[in-house]
């Protein structure tokens, strides 16, 4: 497994054991998921980016930073989270879909090069051993806790939610949470700005 990464936060090349960040208590009553919240690309990654000096400022709006630290276990919640950035191996994306691996930014900004098979293959990988993961403690709980129901739940922070649900200010976004189901809030919260920083590099 590849293990330095480049954190697009810092621009510090860091060694990692894995790619996954959380686990499954038994008390847990659901899972809670951050797939676009990771900083991280694979080293060899660096050479397939753009060079377009906006390049990691565009990445890091792209994702929902921050969206890993919060707290839910007030209700019975628990994360797990994948450390890749979503534009390198996307998590909440089929690895067929044209935007698991995105070439532009949001903001149009190009952002990965042509690669070939062998490097697309890779990424697919990284996508997979999170979901992978995912399944196995999720198959763990179940065998320790068979009567028990558990809830898998994916957690964004976006424009659109942010001002719906936050005054109306798009700063907000790096700070909501927020849980929907059917287009319907099923849960709000709001990060406090401490732990919200986001001060780059």
């Amino acid at each position: 497994m590849i293990r330095e990464f480049k954190n697009i936060q810092t621009g510090k090349i860091e060694v990692l054991n894995s790619i996954i960040e959380g686990s499954v208590p038994s008390e847990t009553r659901f899972i809670w998921l951050a797939p676009h919240s990771g900083l991280y690309i694979p080293s060899y990654m660096i050479d397939l980016l753009s060079k377009d000096e906006k390049v990691f400022d565009e990445m890091f709006e792209d994702g929902d930073p921050f969206t890993n630290r919060f707290d839910f276990t007030d209700i019975g919640g628990q994360g797990i989270h994948t450390k890749i950035h979503r534009d390198v191996s996307d998590a909440n994306r089929a690895i067929n879909d044209e935007t698991f691996i995105r070439k532009y930014s949001f903001g149009g900004v190009p952002i990965v090069k042509d690669m070939d098979k062998n490097t697309k293959n890779a990424l697919e990988s990284l996508s997979l051993s999170y979901w992978d993961e995912i399944s196995k403690q999720i198959n763990n709980f179940k065998k320790e806790n068979p009567n028990k129901q558990l809830y898998l739940i994916s957690i964004h922070s976006m424009d659109p939610l942010a001002k719906k649900y936050a005054d109306g200010k798009l700063g907000e976004r790096p700070g909501i949470g927020v849980i929907m189901e059917n287009e319907k809030m099923l849960y709000f919260k709001k990060q406090d700005k401490q732990s919200s920083s986001n001060n780059r590099i």
